[in-house]
């Protein structure tokens, strides 16, 4: 029979751990399901990301050639001018001004004679018609356009700004060249994609796909777009490795909890079906529907706690990904602003050295030719070079000609004022560039130039201003902005970007609605204690609900954000996926054992230690007093359902303690920052009520609670070698280092949570000593409450007597503690009069009955009858365990013999058992013909 019952428990095991494979694989299932959606969703915005860094960079190289090449032309133009204006210049007499306009060569030629670039080379010419026909032509180099162009266009500095994943190709969709890709070696070594092993027919425009590109699978999406006039794709793919480790982290956590509960559930079940097929109680705690009823309720909690864990497990899983991602995003974008600024220096001394040039043009051609120093020639001047207007001044810094509206205008000697710099150009300074500022006059934001004149004779005599439009400015300005860095650093990202100026509050930039620049960050929604450097946690902004990661740049904060349904993407659908799963795999589990035999084949039939009791309408078994006072062994197939299910869940905690304690005090060396575990062990997140306070707090938990486990066991083997003494003081030592842990604990976690432990614990203090003073009895009465919790005084269903009055307990609240006794009289014990207790909650009791007789009646025939009707009254009483047993005379005095009759029965059916002795012998006295005494 043991043999048989010991393969049926394999069996059950090998079973469950089928299930459980089962449950993973589905969950591995589901999860890559899930991250494929995901994927599919990156990828794309991937793929539209790049299409826009290339349309925008285009519009970059576009928008430079037509400044730079607009620039050579007014060069040409501004010869012909001079040209047409002054007298006796020819061809050789403007060789002398190549350095000036830093040209190569100056030609006046006939229309059929103008040079072609073929025959220059790598050179530039620009030509303008003169008044007589002929055209003045300009030849120069492209070296510094040529540079900056190769530089913005260069594939590492734009694609490489991309918050991408994997795997990223850009496609000549005619002719299947390669343009860029950001594996190093397909762009160094492979020409068209047909080298990779795919054509353009195996792209996927609508939906991802798997291709496999040189021995490895991609999940790939493909976008078509334009630019620099051809049409491209642009693909973008996860490696199979990839998208399986995220799927197979996820699904491994969630796999062991899950695994945990089920385990817990099964153990519980097991040990149920077992107690119930030992037939120990018809209708007790563990008859047939007693344990339906306790099963189902239990597994209705593990399913909850399993939706509860699949949840938990995909918020936090969401949460520490975007997270770790959004670190990766603070280097791009630091290290975006770092390329953006040499990128920008670069456009900037194109922008500045050109106008230099211009401006030196200008003075050269009034300088040389006097005569132009009028309004009307001034204006061409403007206008061939774009300019909004010049101004000349003489050696005082004092306007004398001008084709704007300004007139009478002097230079400042006030140093605060904006053309005070200006006077420089007085001392033989060769130019001032002024910085881009809004205008005193106009209103709007230019910049202004200034060089030197001279008269004929090269003596100086003023200097002059040109005015650069606010339009070239502005597109300058927005070249170069920081708007424009992290426009490209959040490509690619499912992420936002919201840059909050730090000095002032203001948005500077928010990457999906950059209207709402300039408005106050506090007006829309973000509070003042989340505008700061390295915030992480949820934010309120323009109604949406996001979660955001902030760090300092630039002097702005820059949030990198994610909004709920982005972020969270596919965590419902899981968590009822894994409910679903679970459930049906418990179900599979209860249909397979329902009707088997599942008894202990260790059992060995002794449950000395427990006792039946009454809690509310139910009854429970739970160990006896004595044995829980002396603390005694018990068997493991002797234990309670409960108590099994206790000791497997107390067994979890200690290999989850010692794992976290290993993790946690190995955290440096194994986990980095950039992981779930060191992200969450970092402290780096906001503390508040969050995801990851929680699971912080629930590592520490478990790593206290092995350590006092520990301890209480340390203590626990001292005291069996420790003198009576050594004991007591033991003893004492742990209740105290309980409480002291506990309480430690306790505000460490609440510290988690976002509350201030010093200023609690003093709050703690000043609210006792106020409260004690007014309430003192209320707060013993609290304190002794949670006092008998901890020292497992008494609990729920117990049998105690107090100040002589017995009953069982019915609720231990937190003032008072409730008594009921076998008249169902409540009795109500303030907790801190709970003294002098005895608990009787013993496995079996024995319960006397005392009988009189007269002295006139033959005792011995009385003994006779009473030890042989006895044992048959146990028959009509169920609730009498052993006896009753006659025990003879008990005394003698009052005229009466009192005789003794003794049952054992549990405590709490002493009055049914008295009563039916007392029943059972008055008709047994009837019946022989006795009489009891008076």
């Amino acid at each position: 029979m043991k043999k048989r019952r010991k393969l049926h428990l394999i069996r059950a095991i090998a079973v469950e751990c089928l299930i459980l494979v089962v449950i993973g694989v589905l969950l591995f299932w589901g999860e890559t399901r899930v991250m494929m959606r995901s994927a599919e969703k990156k990828l794309k915005i991937e793929a539209e990301s790049i299409a826009a860094n290339y349309e925008k960079n285009s519009e970059e190289i576009m928008s430079i050639a037509e400044l730079y090449y607009s620039g050579l032309q007014a060069k040409a133009d501004s010869l012909a001018f001079f040209v047409d204006n002054t007298e006796g210049l020819d061809e050789e007499a403007l060789q002398d001004f190549r350095e000036l306009y830093d040209v190569q060569e100056i030609k006046i030629t006939s229309e059929e004679d103008i040079p072609q670039s073929k025959d220059y080379g790598y050179l530039t010419i620009y030509s303008s018609e003169l008044s007589d026909g002929r055209y003045v032509s300009i030849i120069t180099k492209n070296d510094e356009y040529n540079d900056l162009s190769l530089e913005i266009e260069n594939g590492d500095n734009v694609l490489g700004r991309i918050f991408t994943s994997d795997f990223f190709i850009v496609l000549h969709e005619g002719v299947g060249m390669i343009l860029d890709c950001n594996d190093q070696n397909i762009y160094d070594n492979y020409y068209r994609i047909s080298d990779l092993g795919f054509g353009a027919e195996d792209l996927s425009f609508d939906k991802g796909k798997w291709i496999k590109i040189l021995d490895t699978r991609y999940y790939t999406y493909s976008y078509r777009f334009q630019a620099y006039g051809v049409d491209l794709t642009a693909v973008t793919g996860m490696t199979y490795s990839d998208m399986t480790r995220n799927s197979i982290i996820c699904a491994g956590i969630l796999f062991i909890l899950i695994t945990l509960i089920f385990s817990i559930i099964v153990a519980y079940s097991y040990a149920c079906r077992q107690e119930e097929q030992r037939g120990n109680s018809l209708d007790g705690p563990y008859s047939r529907a007693s344990v339906n009823k306790k099963l189902k309720i239990f597994t209705m909690v593990g399913l909850i706690l399993v939706s509860a864990t699949a949840y938990y497990v995909q918020s936090l899983f969401a949460m520490s990904m975007h997270s770790i991602e959004a670190e990766s995003a603070k280097r791009k974008i630091v290290s975006s602003l770092d390329t953006n600024s040499t990128m920008s220096e670069g456009l900037q001394k194109i922008y500045n050295r050109q106008h230099i040039t211009e401006a030196k043009i200008v003075s050269k051609i009034l300088s040389y030719n006097p005569e132009l120093r009028t309004k009307e020639k001034l204006a061409e001047l403007s206008d061939i070079f774009g300019l909004d207007y010049i101004m000349m001044f003489d050696g005082e810094g004092r306007e004398i000609l001008s084709d704007s509206v300004i007139v009478d205008f002097v230079i400042s000697d006030d140093e605060e004022a904006q053309s005070y710099p200006f006077n420089a150009l007085k001392h033989g300074v060769s130019y001032v560039i002024q910085e881009p500022q809004i205008n005193e006059t106009t209103g709007e934001k230019t910049q202004f130039i200034g060089v030197p004149t001279n008269d004929t004779e090269g003596k100086y005599d003023g200097f002059l201003q040109i005015c650069i439009p606010a339009e070239t400015v502005q597109h300058v300005l927005e070249e170069i902005s920081t708007d424009n860095t992290l426009f490209y650093s959040v490509s690619g990202s499912d992420s936002e970007i919201i840059a909050i100026e730090k000095d002032t509050g203001k948005i500077a930039y928010y990457s999906k609605d950059n209207s709402v620049a300039g408005r106050q960050a506090e007006y829309l929604g973000i509070s003042e204690d989340q505008i700061r450097s390295n915030y992480l946690g949820y934010i309120t902004f323009s109604d949406q609900r996001l979660f955001a990661d902030s760090f300092e740049a630039e002097g702005e904060y820059i949030y990198i954000v994610a909004p709920r349904g982005v972020l969270f993407s596919g965590r419902t659908t899981m968590t009822i996926f894994t409910s679903i799963v679970t459930f049906i795999g418990m179900l599979i589990y209860t249909v397979f054992f329902y009707r088997k035999d599942v008894a202990d084949p260790f059992w060995d039939g002794d449950n000395k230690h427990y006792v039946d009791v009454i809690s509310a309408d139910t009854t429970k078994r739970t160990l006896n007093v004595v044995s829980r006072v002396q603390n005694d062994r018990i068997t493991w197939s002797n234990r309670t359902p409960e108590e099994k299910t206790a000791l497997v869940i107390k067994i979890i905690v200690i290999e989850i303690g010692v794992l976290m304690s290993v993790a946690y005090l190995l955290r440096n060396r194994l986990f980095a920052e950039n992981t779930i575990f060191g992200f969450i062990m970092s402290g780096r997140w906001n503390r508040g009520l969050n995801v990851f306070a929680i699971t912080h707090a629930l590592i520490i938990v478990s790593i206290f609670a092995l350590a006092m486990m520990l301890l209480g066991r340390l203590l626990d083997l001292l005291v069996a070698v420790a003198s009576p003494k050594s004991e007591t003081v033991m003893r004492l030592l742990r209740s105290f280092v309980r409480y002291g842990c506990w309480l430690g604990m306790l505000y460490y976690c609440l510290s988690l949570f976002g509350f201030d432990s010093k200023s609690l614990l003093a709050s703690a203090g000043i609210l006792t000593l106020v409260i004690g003073l007014g309430a003192l009895d209320l707060i013993t009465d609290i304190l002794a409450g949670l006092f008998i919790i901890f020292e497992n005084e008494f609990q729920v269903g117990d049998i105690i007597e107090v100040n002589g009055f017995k009953g069982r307990v019915v609720e231990i609240g937190i003032r008072t503690t409730r008594l009921v006794n076998t008249k169902q009289d409540v009795k109500s014990v303030n907790n801190r009069n709970l003294t002098n207790i005895i608990n009787k909650t013993r496995r079996n009791s024995n319960c006397d009955v005392l009988i009189s007789v007269g002295f006139d009646q033959d005792i011995n025939a009385i003994e006779a009858m009473l030890k042989e009707e006895l044992p048959k009254v146990a028959e009509k009483c169920p609730y009498i365990i052993s006896g009753p047993t006659y025990g003879g005379v008990d005394d003698i005095s009052g005229g009466n013999m009192v005789l003794s009759i003794r049952a054992e029965c549990l405590e709490s059916r002493k009055f049914e058992v008295r009563t039916a002795i007392n029943k059972e012998i008055k008709e047994l006295f009837d019946q022989y013909g006795f009489k009891l005494g008076g």
